[in-house]
């Protein structure tokens, strides 16, 4: 189990950020209405949350992993 856990950092990472992804709305809000613009910002704050944390997991999981590499070299 110890061997495994650093690797669910990047792979716990790499789902938040297609998380993410997914929830991220891809179309501007420009001429829509007020709901709609509304709707879209608060989307776009929760995906932007998403991938924060995403990118935390996986920057955690990427120097895991390039500390594990070096001390192999040793």
């Amino acid at each position: 189990m110890r061997r495994r856990a650093p690797w669910l950092l990047l792979l716990a990472g790499g789902a938040a950020m297609l998380l993410g992804f997914g929830m991220d709305p891809l179309w501007p809000a420009q001429d829509a209405p007020p709901e709609l613009a509304r709707r879209q910002a608060a989307e776009a704050e929760a995906a932007g949350r998403i991938y924060t944390a995403g990118g935390v997991l996986l920057l955690l999981g990427t120097a895991w992993l390039l500390l594990r590499l070096a001390r192999r070299r040793r």
